[in-house]
Order: C-alpha cells, then structure tokens, then sequence
C-alpha cells in the first residue's frame, strides 16, 4: 500500500544511464587464477580486478559488502540527492550485485523533503550508510556530473551568483535564497556568503563569522538596507553599529574582532558605547577579556557602585578587578559571620566540661576546617561547614581538659542524636571514657532542649 509520503515524492528525476555505469565501475571484479583454471566474479566490463591465486584452499565466498554512491540532479522545478546503496554478495566465485535508490532529499515548491526508501514505501527522514554511529551520507562517493554549473537552470536558484558550494551547503542556500539574493543585488556579498555556508565565512574565528537567520528577516534587511548596501563587514560588526547606533554612539573602527555583539549587549544602558569601543581598542582587548571585563561591571552592580567613567573604564583592569572581589569576599565574609553568630547564638549551651573532657562548639567556620586538617577527617569540608551553618547537622570538638585547645576527637550531632564520633585520620575505635562521657553530654543536651 502506497502512504502518503511516497504519493508527495511520485516520480523521481531519472538518473543519466552513465551514472550507474560509473558506479558499477567502482565496485571491484575478483579474478582467481592458476595454470590450468580462471574464475571471474563478474562478466562485467568495468570495475577495478583484484587478482587472486587460485588454491585449494581458496576463498570463493564473501560476506556481503555495501557501497553507497550519490548523484545530485537539477531540473527547472527541483534539485534532488538521491543515494544509491550497492550490495556485493560473492557466491562460488560469482558474483551478485543488486543496489536500489535509498536516502533522497528534494528541494522544490519551497520544501525539502528528507526520505528514505524502504523497497515499498517511503519513509520520513535519511537512514545512516553504517548504523547509529554514521550519517546518511558516510562514505558516499558523489558522480561528478558538474551539478554546481546546472544551478542556473532551477527557477528557485537561478538568481543567485553561487560560488563553488559543496552538497552539504545546498539545503542552507535553498533555505535562505531570498534573504541571500536581496543582499546579493544591494552589492553585499560578504554577508550573504556567511549565510551560505551553514552560517560562517571559509575563514576566522567561527565564533564572530556565525550568522544568526532569526535576526536575518526580510523585515531586518529592509529596515537596515542603508546599512547592509554596498559592505563588506561582517555581520558580528553590522550588529555592534546598530547596537551603538540604537545608544546614540558612533561606531569604531577596527574592534568587530575583540567584542561579540552578545557581549555588547550585556553592557548596561550607563555605559556609553563609543567610549566602552574605544576602551578596548586602547586596551587590546581579547574575547577572553571582554568576559573579564563584563565580570568585572557585574561586581560592581552586585556592589551598587555608581557606573561611572573612572569605574567601568579602569586603566588596570585586573588591579580593579581583583579589588572587586576582594570587596566581594569580604562582604560575604562579613555576612556569613553575622548569620553564624545568630547559629552560635541557639547552640552555645552545647559547651559542656564532662568527666576528663570538654565539649565545645566551634566559635566560627573556621575552627571547623582546622580541626578536619589537624585530625585529617573530612569535617572540614564545604558540605559539612553548609549544613552546621544552617542547622542540619551540628559539630562539636572533644578535647581533653588539660588540652582544651588541642584538637582530640569530633562529633556530630543531628536529629537528637549523635551521628558520628571521629578522631585522627577517620579513627573508628572510640575509647570508652569517650563513648561514656558522649552519652552523658547527649542527655543533658535533651534536658535543656
């Protein structure tokens, strides 16, 4: 039963009967010989022989091979990649040799159509040459039929000035053939050959020669048709002069390789345009700098520091950079001390001489970390820090009366219990003065709770 797809797709343009000769010619002939017998795979008239000494012990049968070739067909109403796979059984010497039209795109009416044939039927999407771990079009050899030069006569293509393209540009072209003829008769070649070719230029940086077609409407070409007439610059410097031009600045020359429109438009609205072009002119900027840059406006907003020139335009930018975080650090610092001493506030009754020892509660963040690096446990971490700052968990250092200062074992204390008890490198033998003196912290601990 015929489904719809293969109702759309209907008869495909004919292949020339050159084309199958060719790749035939391809496909090698095996010829085993001796002095008294010659076995040929194939009685056919093309294709490389590959000569082989005929044995005993000779090997006449071959797991079947595939080959993929590909023909690219242009007509007045359509452009068409058919995919041709070839399969080589060798049976007792002889061969058999069947192939079949396979993978096909279209590219008429304004639609590509993507397919692949399934004997009866076809199938939405392309089919990998070799499995999940290939693409459509792996290993496949193309007929040179000099496609590029019959473009002209397609209705759809016949308006372009193409250069050499390769088969993986056309569905690009096709797709972008009026923005790239509208830029092609205002004299800008340069963009719409970055539009060509899957959106970079054959050279530079991809990351500034990337075109974006969501900004590239027919809408934006007219709107900025006075702009894009007759140029030669690219599209990252297109975008940056209508940035500046939309802040009330005058473009600079010779910055379009040291800022990305993307990061422009990350600067805030008090930053003036023209001056921010010139600064990393002067600066020689690189891309990298450009991030460290917009980190270093961030501090400063997160800072509520006015924006103004002597700030966002700093003849030192690392000096001023590290300033900001240093004001940074230290105001974090500042707060999570204040957040701990209200923590310290709820826990200081967990202070406790008992028998020969003495339980203390760390008096701020700091102590935790030394003692998990003078008993070499893991309680100094950033996990247990977290949870004793916020109450999930609390630490409590054990020392020995006549050493309070000395770090001897740690405990923690969660949910009424005590977690865990650890003493110099994760030691997990508690001493039984300390397993005595715990369960008697832990029950004045729930008295006063």
């Amino acid at each position: 039963m015929t489904n719809t797809l293969s109702k759309q797709i209907g008869k495909t343009l004919t292949p020339p009967k050159a084309f199958f000769k060719w790749c035939e010619s391809q496909i090698p002939i095996y010829k085993w010989q001796n002095k008294k017998q010659t076995i040929l795979s194939s009685e056919r008239d093309t294709g490389t022989i590959i000569e082989k000494r005929l044995t005993k012990t000779s090997r006449l049968d071959f797991p079947e091979k595939f080959y993929p070739f590909g023909i690219i067909l242009v007509s007045k109403t359509r452009i068409e990649i058919q995919s041709y796979g070839y399969w080589l059984d060798i049976k007792g010497g002889k061969e058999k040799l069947e192939y079949r039209l396979t993978n096909f795109e279209r590219f008429s009416n304004n639609a590509h159509i993507k397919a692949y044939n399934g004997y009866d039927n076809w199938y939405n999407g392309l089919v990998a040459n070799y499995g999940y771990m290939s693409s459509p079009y792996t290993n496949t050899l193309f007929y040179p039929n000099d496609w590029q030069s019959t473009l002209k006569k397609n209705q759809d293509m016949m308006y372009l000035d193409l250069p050499p393209i390769q088969r993986q540009n056309i569905a690009r072209i096709y797709k972008y053939r009026e923005e790239i003829e509208y830029l092609q008769k205002i004299g800008n070649y340069s963009l719409s050959e970055s539009i060509m070719f899957t959106g970079k230029l054959p050279y530079g940086n991809d990351y500034f020669s990337t075109v974006d077609m969501s900004i590239i409407t027919k809408k934006w070409l007219k709107r900025y048709k006075s702009l894009l007439k007759n140029s030669d610059k690219s599209f990252n410097e297109i975008m940056l002069q209508i940035d500046v031009q939309k802040h009330h600045g005058k473009m600079v020359d010779g910055v379009s390789h040291l800022v990305h429109y993307k990061q422009m438009r990350k600067l805030p609205k008090a930053i003036k345009r023209t001056k921010f072009l010139n600064y990393i002119k002067k600066q020689k900027f690189s891309n990298f700098s450009i991030s460290y840059y917009l980190d270093y406006i961030n501090m400063l907003q997160e800072l509520s520091t006015p924006l103004d020139d002597s700030m966002v335009f700093p003849k030192d930018l690392q000096k001023a950079h590290d300033k900001a975080v240093d004001t940074i650090n230290q105001l974090k610092r500042e707060l999570k001390r204040q957040t701990y001493e209200k923590r310290l506030n709820q826990i200081k009754n967990y202070d406790k001489e008992i028998d020969e020892f003495v339980f203390l509660v760390p008096k701020d963040l700091q102590e935790i970390v030394d003692e998990g690096n003078k008993l070499r446990h893991c309680v100094g971490n950033q996990d247990y820090l977290d949870r004793h700052a916020n109450g999930q968990t609390t630490i409590v250092f054990i020392r020995q009366k006549d050493k309070p200062n000395k770090p001897y074992f740690t405990m923690e204390y969660a949910n009424q219990r005590v977690v865990q008890i650890q003493g110099k490198r994760n030691r997990e033998e508690v001493p039984t003065n300390i397993s005595q003196a715990v369960g008697k912290w832990e029950k004045h601990i729930k008295k006063i709770s």
